[in-house]
């Protein structure tokens, strides 16, 4: 009888590891699908990257490129100093679990599809622990692009050729009041958690907000040090993209630049679109940031994709393959870990 059932046991976990497997090979299918479909944006992509690599600008790709392993660095340790260190978690897994949730980002709006890769790699009982610490990091993330990038869109805008908006300047003031809220609820996540739940609310709401006490092991000097690594990634991010606007020929001054990326960044953010359907949109917004300073469009659009592929479509494919390599079973609980 026992015999029995470990073989019944046995059989559901093949099922579910082929069956995951299928799912990440059709995803991967999908990938290249839409790349060939693509293709000629890939190609147009291609032919200036061509033509701009002379004289030193290549220097400016390289960089770039070279910028990339920092940044996924970056993310990796900003998600893994929030997980409960009994999960043990070294450097290479998290690795590989954060570009896992890149890969099934690439298809769902604001990249949710980010939290199910991740956690993955995670014991069960801990898994919980990784959505709140991803949610988490994110948030950092959110509040150094509105602590940059709302003074950053003040100084851009006020700076365009032939206008000066007085009432911009207005606006900083109750901006940088909406960031330091911003950060004062990050720093004090778990205590609005805690309260919050002692509102009168729906049951399933009540439910959710408890989840934010399993962050309560989460140190001051633990949030600061997260908040640090997604400083760290948004100055690499920009360090990236002003890189490709310099390869493409855009011109600019330095601190226009600073200023017009973390705008364009902060824009970004408000569109609910995924990576794939975004990509055009983000697109149209960089021509019109960069239009006023007489920027091509096309060298507009080739900075665009350009930090696409290198920082979502790279990581992507290895978090595709990496998924290859994942027990499906054991990480729904139907092993023991």
């Amino acid at each position: 009888m026992e015999q029995t059932i470990q073989t019944a046991q046995d059989a559901r976990r093949r099922l579910l590891n082929t069956i995951f497997r299928v799912v990440v090979l059709v995803f991967l299918v999908g990938s290249i699908g839409y790349a060939f479909q693509h293709a000629q944006s890939i190609t147009e992509f291609t032919n200036n990257l061509k033509k701009s690599w002379n004289g030193t600008g290549w220097r400016y790709l390289v960089a770039a490129v070279l910028l990339m392993p920092l940044n996924w660095y970056a993310e990796t340790r900003k998600w893994q100093l929030l997980i409960p260190t009994d999960e043990k978690l070294g450097l290479a897994r998290a690795f590989r679990a954060v570009c896992a949730g890149v890969a099934v980002s690439l298809f769902t709006p604001n990249r949710i599809g980010e939290y199910g890769g991740r956690i993955l790699f995670l014991s069960p009982k801990n898994q919980p622990h990784g959505i709140m610490a991803n949610l988490l990091g994110n948030a950092a993330q959110l509040l150094v692009i509105f602590a940059i990038g709302l003074p950053a869109a003040v100084i851009y805008f006020y700076g365009l050729p032939g206008q000066h908006p007085n009432w911009l300047v207005w606006m900083l003031a109750p901006a940088l009041g909406a960031t330091g809220l911003l950060a004062w609820a990050y720093f004090n996540i778990s205590l609005i958690g805690r309260r919050a739940t002692q509102w009168p609310m729906p049951v399933f709401l009540k439910e959710t907000l408890k989840k934010w006490q399993l962050l309560q092991h989460c140190t001051p000097k633990q949030l600061s040090d997260v908040l640090y690594w997604a400083l760290l990634r948004f100055t690499v991010y920009t360090l990236q993209y002003w890189f490709f606007l310099l390869y493409f020929g855009v011109q600019t001054q330095v601190l226009t630049a600073i200023a017009g990326i973390a705008t364009l960044y902060l824009l970004q953010t408000s569109l609910p679109l995924p990576p794939f359907m975004g990509l055009l949109t983000r697109g149209n917004l960089a021509i019109q940031i960069w239009a006023p300073f007489h920027a091509d469009p096309a060298a507009c659009l080739g900075a665009t994709f350009g930090l696409w592929i290198l920082n979502l479509i790279v990581p992507a494919l290895f978090g595709t393959f990496s998924m290859f390599h994942v027990n499906i079973a054991k990480a729904f609980g139907y092993e023991n870990a």
